[in-house]
C-alpha cells in the first residue's frame, strides 16, 4: 500500500533522536527539542520543492501524526503529514 499526499502536503518519517550524543554526553528525547528532522517518503501533486529522500527540518509541533485504523495504522509516531509551509529547511550534507 502506498499513501500519496494531496496538494502541498508531504509525508515524512521522523528520525530517531533517542540515542543522540554530543561528545560523551547523551541527550535524551525528553530534552524538549524544538526542531525535528525527517526523511520525505511521499510528496503531494502540487509540491515542487521537495522530493522523496530529502531530509527536512521543522518545528516539533508541526504536522499531523498518522492515525488510520482502517489501514492498520494506529498512532504511528514515526509518520507525519506536513504542509510545505511548515518546513523550515532542507538538510543537505
Amino acid at each position: 500500500m502506498r499513501l500519496i499526499p494531496l496538494g502541498e502536503r508531504i509525508l515524512v518519517e521522523l528520525e530517531d533522536i533517542s540515542n543522540r550524543k554530543v561528545g560523551l554526553i547523551e541527550i535524551p528525547d525528553t530534552a524538549g527539542e524544538a526542531m525535528r528532522c525527517a526523511k520525505v517518503i511521499a510528496v503531494g501533486n502540487a509540491n515542487g520543492q521537495f522530493h522523496e529522500g530529502d531530509r527536512v527540518l521543522f518545528h516539533r509541533m508541526s504536522g499531523v501524526n498518522m492515525h488510520a485504523p482502517a489501514l492498520g495504522i494506529v498512532d504511528d509516531n514515526r509518520l507525519r503529514f506536513l504542509m510545505e509551509s511548515e518546513v523550515i529547511a532542507k538538510v543537505e550534507e
